[in-house]
């Protein structure tokens, strides 16, 4: 098994404690996984997508967020992704179509994949338009 298949499998069966301890000490809302880890038609994906959302307000260290998710997976083949700083389509790649891993409370990853989705489909005439430019 390649190293990013023993990553996704580890990841995925991380205990909620295990899970929570992370997550909390780097005040994380969501946490998914996305991309060619979880497409389907992807038999051997070359890193691990990984979404986050942090808590609101709350001080946060996204390269301390990695440096402990490269060490519990054991593979530097890991890209994590602000979602609230991401574009619109980026966002909703990585926490709508994403697959859930952790919430800090019940219904947490729900919003924020509904949100997510909402933002997406408000912006889409500007992202058309802005194409449409692109190509007079």
């Amino acid at each position: 098994m390649g190293e990013i298949q023993t990553a996704l499998r580890r990841i995925r069966t991380l205990s909620e404690e295990e899970f929570d301890t992370i997550c909390r000490a780097h005040s994380v809302r969501v946490l998914t996984l996305f991309g060619s880890a979880v497409d389907p038609a992807t038999d051997d994906p070359g890193d691990l997508d990984i979404g986050v959302m942090f808590e609101p307000g709350d001080p946060h260290d996204i390269l301390g967020l990695l440096e402990d998710l490269v060490s519990v997976l054991g593979t530097e083949r890991v890209d994590l992704l602000d979602a609230e700083r991401a574009t619109e389509t980026a966002r909703v790649r990585a926490i709508a179509d994403g697959e859930g891993l952790y919430e800090s409370e019940p219904m947490a990853y729900a919003e924020a994949a509904m949100a997510a989705d909402a933002l997406f489909m408000e912006t889409a005439e500007m992202r058309r338009a802005a194409l449409a430019s692109l190509n007079p």
